[in-house]
């Protein structure tokens, strides 16, 4: 789906990058993503846009996390206007500026590779843990109130979605014995998530990971109906953010807190 701020072409340019990325023919990138391949040619001849979850499915075959996928779109986009604005277009056809940025793309492939797989190495994701756990340290002794109060003075720690991630574990160790603090500080983790940086989709994934524990914290305090709504809302969000996370955030978790009765269909939507 185009954005607000996405040039018309950008999806057709991210199709091109994403096959020649994952080194496959129209054809080979069709079945890996259930599509025909005249629509795949169609996708990249700029006939026909291509449904975001077709271009999320794509991403995933190429192993492309899907917040580098929005970048480079913003950075297509950036340059369709810059071209526009300049007077590009007056001396080059379309053609050749699209070309140029097929080239450009084809030359960051290996640097996007090498974020690819930084992000999974988690070598980034860890200090971020190693910070918030340090955070935490600072606020584990305090009570709820003034834990929130640190926090509202520290802008960018409540950004980081590593403090909500330990804040959800951090939940689950107060479980057996003090319930109500256990969700005091899921409630935590979710304002904290609702404040995080990054792309909208990851955003989503975090917010249904704390939602989650909302639920599982819900329940111990023996509030059903609030466990219900939890969980249908961690659920939505989750499935919101299919691919963003680069398998940062736990799915096992996710499947542990929420069981077979909390499964999408079967509870109400907290707001």
């Amino acid at each position: 789906m185009l954005n607000k701020v996405e040039e018309p072409g950008t999806l057709r340019l991210i199709v091109v990058f994403l096959r020649f990325h994952a080194r496959m023919t129209q054809t080979e990138l069709g079945k890996a993503v259930s599509v025909e391949q005249a629509l795949i040619s169609r996708y990249e001849s700029g006939q026909q846009p291509p449904p975001e979850e077709v271009v999320k499915r794509m991403a995933r075959v190429a192993g492309i996390p899907w917040p580098l996928v929005m970048y480079l779109r913003r950075v297509y986009s950036a340059i369709f206007r810059l071209s526009r604005r300049q007077g590009m277009m007056s001396d080059f056809a379309a053609e050749t500026l699209e070309d140029l940025l097929d080239r450009m793309l084809v030359a960051l492939a290996p640097y996007l590779a090498e974020m690819t797989s930084n992000l999974v190495s988690g070598q980034l994701p860890e200090q971020m843990r190693h910070d918030a756990a340090k955070v935490w340290a600072n606020l584990k002794d305090l009570p709820m109130g003034r834990r929130r109060r640190m926090l509202e003075l520290s802008v960018d720690t409540t950004k980081s979605w590593a403090l909500a991630e330990r804040l959800c574990e951090a939940s689950l160790e107060a479980l057996a014995s003090d319930p109500g603090d256990a969700l005091g500080l899921a409630d935590l983790a979710l304002g904290i998530a609702r404040q995080a940086e990054g792309e909208e989709a990851w955003r989503s994934r975090l917010q249904g990971y704390c939602w989650a524990h909302v639920a599982h914290a819900r329940r111990a305090v023996q509030d059903a109906a609030g466990a219900k709504a939890a969980a249908a809302r961690a659920w939505e969000l989750w499935e919101e953010g299919s691919f963003s996370d680069g398998g940062l955030l736990s799915a096992a978790r996710m499947f542990e807190l929420l069981g077979d009765e909390d499964l999408p269909g079967s509870a109400g939507r907290v707001q």
